[in-house]
């Protein structure tokens, strides 16, 4: 199965466990030290890895160690022959961009040439992949 979802919904029916290991509310792990050492120590199929994937970053169910940024820990575990996807942000080019160069005038991007979308509900996944795709279960 594939799957993709939004962070809030990745949230509502997974429930990542708060990071006990801070003195601030967060859900992230790190990737080294004792805070690793508690990922590896729980079952695989409440792991979950934040990478930096092409044009974004998602975080896709499972213990991952190509491009990783954070580990989840989640309350309710997924199969491990699921692939789920959370589209956290998606990287591209400002329309303002010719051949790889923005406008400084651009208010859109500040003359970078390149944008990162946040994608914090169902509706803008659709907005931005198509009804189609974000809503593909497979």
């Amino acid at each position: 199965m594939y799957k993709t979802m939004t962070y809030d919904e990745f949230s509502e029916n997974f429930r990542p466990i708060q990071n006990h290991f801070r003195d601030y509310k967060t859900f992230p792990f790190e990737t080294y030290g004792e805070e690793l050492d508690f990922v590896r120590s729980q079952p695989a199929e409440n792991i979950w890895t934040e990478i930096d994937g092409d044009g974004g970053t998602y975080i896709v169910n499972g213990y991952h160690l190509v491009n990783r940024i954070q580990y989840y820990v989640c309350e309710v575990p997924v199969s491990t022959e699921a692939y789920l996807e959370v589209v956290v942000t998606l990287d591209r080019d400002c329309d303002c961009a010719v051949e790889g160069e923005g406008n400084p005038d651009c208010q859109e991007c500040e003359g970078n040439g390149y944008q990162t979308l946040w994608i914090d509900t169902r509706e803008e996944l659709i907005e931005i992949f198509g009804e189609e795709y974000a809503n593909e279960v497979c």
